[in-house]
């Protein structure tokens, strides 16, 4: 039997990267090959590679490819790079279906689970991959917190606040915000208000540019890592942050959240963030910044697992004298506090914390390619069970073909302008630690290069428990 060919297309680098490359790292210690490459520049790649499988981070994508690599026999995984949507209302209009679909939860596997067991679609939980490298025994694989804030240039003898903006929208012009709009009402069949949403991120903006303020001027002895999402303007935080002009407060671009995790004394979050269940997951005492807007958006649940959680700019001051200042009789702290069981959490909605889930993922694509072989050419068969598919296959093609750019199709569900340019002559750029970024997108170095993945391969080959599990397969 021939070895089985997995490609795994990359969203963002510096988030989804090294779990990635950890699963594909397995798969190739099993006998399989697989490779990554940034989701939009594939195209190369699987014309070369010609892969069998290839796995994406949700389950929409670019319409006309989705159908060109299913008559070539390829079959579509999902690995989630998002796999617990926290909205009031979301659920995914998914009209290609994959072959096979890896949930984070059983929560939101059982969301599509009707409409994909009836195309056929083999499901299936593994849970939340990116937490084994928040796990105590991949610690060793990144730099030491004394290291990592002197290359901010920050006291490394210092306390730590870390803050993880999640206010990407918030930076859009009307038209962006328009155009997104109607994206999400073509890619979601469910959906919380996008306008709401992005009202409430400059709420939340604005109230964290107000505590950044507070904590710069009133505790100049405690150092501030600040981490905009993958999605942001990084170019907005770097002016906003050199306007301050404080010696204690950094920009942290270019990086996992495992960095900015392991110098963190205090976590800062905005609503429902990711980020908050790392920290907790992390053992990091952990806030979130509400707004008035957040229970009309995001369901309860996840909503309360902060260990703070605050509306104002003013309650960063009773936090940060409990968590870092240590005092035990903070007037006021106890109408913020928040008691949460983090490990039930981890059950319901990210299945284990283990250290194992990247190693479980390779073991079921491992056991998966095994029992689906690919059929190649098999583009009249495809054809015949799936003629409503092809017909708009075949218009979409036409449209393509008039237009000159696939781009123009609605069922193009893929965000292209994430892919913005960030070195053109004709645009305003701006250099943010040797980097050149687009001012209008400010997108920092967030598309994986070819070779990116060496450096996780090599730091994985020398890790012992990496190891342990290898002898364990």
């Amino acid at each position: 039997m021939s070895e089985k060919k997995f490609l795994f297309l990359v969203d963002h680098k510096h988030r989804d990267l090294p779990s990635l490359s950890l699963i594909a790292y397995f798969l190739n210690k099993s006998g399989c090959i697989a490779k990554l490459v940034g989701i939009g520049f594939e195209d190369d790649l699987i014309s070369q590679f010609d892969p069998d499988f290839v796995v994406l981070p949700k389950p929409v994508y670019d319409f006309k490819k989705l159908i060109e690599w299913k008559i070539l026999g390829r079959k579509i995984i999902v690995v989630e790079s998002e796999g617990n949507p926290q909205d009031i209302a979301y659920k995914i209009r998914i009209r290609v279906a994959p072959e096979l679909f890896c949930f984070w939860s059983e929560e939101i596997k059982e969301r599509y689970r009707n409409q994909l067991e009836k195309s056929g679609t083999k499901l299936e939980v593994i849970g939340f991959h990116r937490s084994d490298l928040l796990h105590k025994k991949y610690l060793d694989l990144f730099p030491a917190k004394e290291e990592l804030l002197t290359s901010y240039g920050l006291d490394p003898n210092k306390k730590t606040i870390t803050i993880a903006t999640s206010t990407q929208d918030s930076h859009f012009s009307d038209s962006r915000v328009s155009r997104k709009y109607k994206r999400r009402n073509r890619s979601l069949s469910e959906t919380a208000d996008y306008i709401e949403i992005v009202s409430n991120m400059r709420k939340l903006r604005d109230v964290t540019e107000k505590i950044i303020k507070i904590i710069c001027s009133k505790f100049p002895e405690i150092n501030l890592a600040i981490k905009p999402h993958p999605n942001e303007n990084t170019v907005y935080w770097n002016e906003f942050i050199n306007e301050i002009g404080a010696k204690n407060v950094a920009l942290v671009v270019g990086q996992p959240i495992n960095h900015l995790l392991k110098v963190s004394d205090l976590h800062i979050a905005h609503n429902v963030c990711t980020t908050t269940i790392e920290s907790l997951m992390s053992e990091v005492p952990t806030m979130e910044i509400h707004t008035d807007k957040s229970k009309d958006l995001y369901q309860q649940e996840h909503l309360l697992m902060a260990n703070y959680i605050v509306r104002e700019p003013d309650m960063i001051i009773p936090v940060i004298k409990t968590v870092l200042l240590g005092d035990s009789n903070v007037v006021g702290i106890d109408s913020i506090m928040n008691d949460s069981d983090i490990a039930q959490y981890v059950r319901r909605y990210f299945y284990k914390f283990d250290g194992e889930r990247c190693y479980e993922y390779a073991k079921l694509l491992n056991q998966y390619a095994g029992q689906e072989p690919r059929i190649q050419n098999n583009w009249f068969k495809w054809l015949v069970v799936n003629p409503k598919l092809y017909l708009l296959y075949s218009m979409v093609s036409l449209r393509s073909a008039l237009r000159k750019a696939a781009t123009f199709s609605k069922y193009e569900n893929i965000e292209k302008e994430v892919n913005a340019p960030t070195n053109s002559n004709d645009r305003d750029v701006c250099e943010i630690e040797g980097v050149l970024v687009d001012k209008e997108y400010g997108l920092y170095d967030n598309r994986m290069k070819a070779g990116d993945e060496i450096l996780w391969y090599d730091r994985f080959s020398k890790h012992t428990y990496i190891a342990e599990l290898l002898r364990k397969s």
